[in-house]
């Protein structure tokens, strides 16, 4: 399968491509900004990386979310990134 053909098949089942990924850039920008302030003038601890990836990567399965909540992989992919930003955060792996 080719990229134009898997992202039509994206946007039929989750919507047009810009609109959901300029949404989910706001929200991860404002992740990351808030981040930075929590942190100050120390860099972020490895932890702290992999906790805001998880929750990152959570803000996609949110978004999409929205626009097909009956599509359960949503809800289940979701729920293991809040997982992972647990433990990393937690220094747990």
């Amino acid at each position: 399968m080719n990229d134009k053909k898997v992202l039509d098949e994206r946007g039929e089942k989750y919507g047009p491509m810009g609109p959901m990924w300029r949404t989910i850039g706001k929200i991860q920008w404002e992740n990351f900004t808030f981040m930075l302030k929590k942190c100050g003038t120390r860099q972020p601890t490895p932890e702290e990386l992999g906790q805001l990836a998880a929750l990152n990567m959570n803000v996609v399965k949110m978004v999409r979310s929205l626009h097909d909540p009956r599509d359960l992989d949503h809800g289940i992919d979701g729920r293991n990134y809040w997982t992972i930003a647990e433990r990393v955060g937690n220094g747990e792996a």
